[in-house]
């Protein structure tokens, strides 16, 4: 059997190359929602001051009453869920992009937070977590002194 010879992307010309890329640009949407099985993944920045942490987090569709919000040990957990608008035959759409379902997120702290200086609030699909901290609060980093075996 002959062994062909694959064409290298670095001869190709500038406008194969972007046709390359624009092709697997097109395919990327579908590739995600394909196997997601309608999970979300709400994305969120996190700010931090002397003072605090804010951390605001997207929920688009997300009712406040549908949120959970808890503290474990340095860890603060975000869950909840997006239901769906109402029940539909799946075949009776052509695109499906939205995704519904139950999401959490969990995210490691650098101090322990006392539940009771953290605030939420909830105001169009965004939510914004403030916990209080102070200095004395952060978690300290200590150097080990390495020892040979030998």
């Amino acid at each position: 059997m002959p062994i062909k010879h694959l064409p290298s992307i670095f001869g190709m010309r500038p406008l194969d190359i972007n046709r390359v890329f624009h092709e697997l640009d097109s395919l990327a949407p579908l590739m995600s929602h394909r196997n997601s099985g309608g999970s979300i993944y709400p994305k969120l920045d996190i700010r931090a001051t002397e003072d605090d942490v804010e951390i605001s987090v997207e929920l688009p569709g997300v009712k406040s009453d549908d949120v959970t919000i808890s503290v474990s040990d340095n860890t603060l957990i975000i869950s909840g869920e997006k239901a769906t608008e109402d029940e539909r035959d799946e075949k009776d759409f052509y695109l499906v992009e939205r995704s519904y379902g139950a999401f959490e997120r969990s995210i490691p702290l650098n101090f322990k937070p006392d539940p009771e200086k953290v605030k939420a609030t909830f105001d169009n699909g965004v939510l914004v977590i403030k916990i209080e901290q102070s200095q004395d609060d952060i978690t300290k980093t200590h150097d080990i002194k390495i020892t040979s075996s030998a």
